[in-house]
């Protein structure tokens, strides 16, 4: 028996429909609303003044990789580097090594919500209540009674 190749064109009678979406890489989305970045920026302020390690479980700085992926493509490694840098075992290299894996991983439903939360479980509450947040993200309509 022979391989042949697939032929798209055999399969569907010359029927081809559109290809599915997808979704921008993280480098090209649109960039974070700036009262949300200012937010970002005030609390790790807070957490470099106070030297706070807010995600010492492995699982929670993964966690917070993809939340800065998510929110901030590439332009968040910086923020996700001066996070991390007060874990007793910090490593510049080793921090780069897991913001790549983030990069190139698609973990669905990881978003600067987590930042927020891991931040306000330290302590650091300047930010907005994750549960706010997403409300004013996307508003429920309101209807006369």
């Amino acid at each position: 028996m022979t391989k042949e190749p697939f032929n798209v064109q055999q399969w569907s009678d010359g029927a081809t429909a559109d290809p599915a979406p997808v979704t921008a890489p993280a480098e090209a989305r649109e960039p974070m609303p700036g009262r949300q970045r200012e937010e970002v920026e005030t609390l790790i302020g807070q957490i470099e003044a106070r030297q706070l390690d807010i995600a010492p479980a492995y699982k929670d700085w993964c966690n917070l990789g993809f939340a800065f992926v998510e929110a901030f493509g590439e332009a968040g490694r910086a923020y996700y580097q001066r996070v991390s840098r007060f874990y007793p075992k910090y490593s510049e290299a080793g921090t780069n090594e897991q913001y790549d894996r983030c990069l190139r991983g698609h973990r669905g439903g990881i978003t600067l919500r987590t930042f927020f939360w891991l931040a306000r479980n330290a302590g650091i509450g300047a930010g907005p209540d994750p549960e706010e947040m997403e409300e004013s993200e996307n508003p429920m309509p309101t209807f006369p009674f």
